[in-house]
């Protein structure tokens, strides 16, 4: 079989906040942006964020989908992080990390599974209401293999000592990068 790039899109609205019940994680905040390009017959137009604050401590997000039958278990996946600063911070940096937890069917306990090493990546020079991306490799898979139920919980900790931009950070979306068998 031929190798070749498969690729799974996630906008805003495909993401769900985190368990708040633990004081140390929130859950970013979802809302609606709304632009200023309204004509006569033409409305506003409005994008889904999430917005990881420029607070003290994580703030997650989840999602999961089944992985296709041609996802290749021997090759690294990626996670591209579509965003945008609040302000111009060339300088500084944002830090993303994801957490993958891989469930096989008649395997796992879906319900307990621990989480694997984070997988880190720091996107450096962001541009004030610019769409940025940072990819995050996915070295850290938790063995997934083709149909597993994968979970990805994405998050930023602007109080991480690698992360020293000013603003928040609004999530617009991810793409789940990956090669076919």
């Amino acid at each position: 079989m031929a190798v070749s790039d498969g690729r799974i899109i996630l906008p805003a609205t495909a993401w769900w906040p985190a368990d708040s019940s633990d004081a140390d994680n929130m859950p970013a905040l979802f809302d609606f942006v709304v632009g200023d390009d309204a004509t006569a017959s033409v409305p506003h137009t409005r994008m889904a964020r999430w917005n990881f604050e420029n607070a003290a401590g994580p703030q997650f997000i989840h999602t999961a989908f089944r992985l296709p039958d041609n996802f290749d278990a021997r090759e690294t996946a990626e996670l591209n992080v579509q965003f945008y600063g609040m302000t111009s911070d060339p300088g500084h940096d944002v830090r993303w990390m994801c957490y993958v937890i891989a469930s096989s069917a008649g395997l796992d306990d879906v319900e307990s599974q621990p989480l694997d090493t984070v997988n880190v990546e720091v996107e450096t020079g962001i541009q004030q209401w610019l769409l940025d991306e940072a990819t995050i490799t996915l070295t850290n898979d938790d063995s997934a293999a083709a149909y597993d139920y994968l979970c990805l919980i994405l998050g930023r900790n602007a109080a991480h000592a690698d992360d020293d931009y000013a603003g928040d950070v609004f999530f617009t979306g991810a793409d789940f990068s990956y090669i076919r068998l």
